[in-house]
C-alpha cells in the first residue's frame, strides 16, 4: 500500500509545474487548470462521446450477479443539446455491453455498437427540445484493466475510477453508458439491487435502503454535486459499516462513511 501511495503521489507531482508545488496552498482550480496543460495523461482525446449535448443527470440501476460478475442495468441520461448533432445521433461511450433497448423522451429509437461507441439514432421527426432523457437498457460482462473499472467476485462487487492511465481518464463505460470524459460533469443517482445481507455504498448521500422481496432489495444513493464520470462508483458486500463528521472551518458537516470487511472493523476505526 505504501509504494502503491507513493507511486500515485510522484505522479501528481509530475502533473504540476513547479511554480505550483512552491506555494503553500494550491487550490482545487489550480490543481485541476495544471493538470490539464502541464499532464500528458489529460490531454484531450479525439473522442465522438457527448458530441453537441452535455449531460446534467445519470439515473442508473443495477443488478449485478456475485457469482458470475454478470451485470444487468438501466441508465436515464438527463442531457442538454448545446449544438447541431451528428446526423442526429446520440454517441455514448460503452465498452462490453451490448444495448437491450432505448427510448428517447420515451420513444424508442434505434441504436448500434461500433468500436467504444453506443449510438442511439434519433428519428426524423423527433423535435430536441433544449433537454429532454435518453434511456438505454444493457446486459453484459464488465471489465477491467486490472487497476481501474468494474471488480467482481462471490465475496464483493466495485468499481475504481481511474483518473491518470486511460485516455480520457476514466473507466466508468466498462460497466455503463455514459459520456466518459472529465469535463463532463453530472449529478448522479444510483439504484443498486442486491441481496438483503449485502450493504452498498456509492456517492453522495444514502437515500433509500428498500425492500423487493424474493430475496432482493434496492438501495439507493444521491449525488447533488455535478462530478466526472471517473468519480461514479459502487461497493457492495457484507460490509461493516460506521461514519464520522468532517467539520469545516465554515462549520458545515459532511459525513464520511467507511465501509469495511467486519473482520477488519476495529484496525478501521483505529
Amino acid at each position: 500500500m505504501n509504494k502503491f501511495l507513493s507511486q500515485i503521489l510522484i505522479l501528481l507531482f509530475l502533473g504540476l509545474p513547479a511554480e505550483a508545488l512552491a506555494q503553500d496552498f494550491i487550490s482545487a482550480a489550480d490543481l485541476e487548470k495544471a493538470s490539464v496543460s502541464a499532464s500528458p495523461f489529460f490531454q484531450p482525446a479525439a473522442d465522438s462521446a457527448g458530441l453537441s449535448f452535455d449531460v446534467l443527470h445519470y439515473d442508473v440501476r443495477l443488478e449485478p450477479n456475485f457469482e458470475t460478475g454478470f451485470l444487468r442495468g438501466s441508465v436515464r441520461i438527463s442531457l442538454k443539446i448545446t449544438g447541431a448533432l451528428p446526423k442526429n445521433r446520440l454517441y455514448l461511450n460503452l465498452v462490453g455491453f451490448r444495448a437491450d433497448s432505448a427510448f428517447v423522451g420515451g420513444r424508442a429509437v434505434s441504436f448500434s455498437h461500433r468500436d467504444a461507441y453506443l449510438i442511439l439514432t434519433l428519428p426524423d421527426d423527433f423535435s430536441a427540445a433544449d433537454t429532454f432523457s435518453a434511456r438505454i437498457f444493457y446486459h453484459g460482462n464488465p471489465t477491467n484493466d486490472g487497476f481501474g473499472g468494474y471488480f467482481s467476485s462471490s465475496k464483493i462487487v466495485f468499481t475504481v475510477g481511474e483518473g491518470l492511465f486511460t485516455q480520457p481518464p476514466s473507466m466508468t463505460r466498462r460497466w455503463m453508458p455514459c459520456v466518459d470524459h472529465p469535463l463532463d460533469k453530472a449529478k448522479l443517482t444510483m439504484h443498486v439491487r442486491v441481496p438483503p445481507e449485502i450493504s452498498v455504498g456509492s456517492n453522495g448521500l444514502q437515500q433509500k435502503n428498500v425492500w423487493l422481496g424474493e430475496n432482493l432489495k434496492e438501495v439507493t444513493w444521491r449525488e447533488d454535486f455535478p462530478i466526472a464520470t471517473y468519480l461514479i462508483s459502487i461497493g457492495a458486500s457484507h460490509f461493516a459499516r460506521f461514519r464520522q463528521l468532517f467539520v469545516t472551518p465554515g462549520g458545515e458537516s459532511i459525513p464520511i462513511e467507511h465501509f469495511v470487511y467486519p473482520q477488519d472493523s476495529l484496525i478501521a476505526r483505529a
